[in-house]
């Protein structure tokens, strides 16, 4: 099973919850049983240059009417 989330923001907090879930990736599929899938990063900026640039939207709309099921996790860094 794959677990997806979205990451609310691309500061400080945000960008290190990314940062440690594509560097420990293995090590929290372990301990988890579930690979953790970011599906969407929410920032008013443009981050063209990261790995996950794909993932980013400025619109908060795609992702809570997005209908498949998963995890939306806030960043109150």
């Amino acid at each position: 099973m794959m677990i997806e989330i979205a990451i609310l923001g691309h500061g400080v907090v945000g960008s290190g919850v990314v940062e440690v879930l594509a560097t420990h990736k293995d090590s929290i599929l372990k301990r988890a049983q579930n690979e953790i899938n970011i599906k969407y990063i929410l920032d008013l900026k443009e981050f063209p240059d990261s790995p996950f640039a794909d993932r980013f939207t400025k619109n908060f709309e795609d992702i809570i009417q997005d209908d498949d099921d998963w995890c939306k996790l806030p960043d109150h860094g």
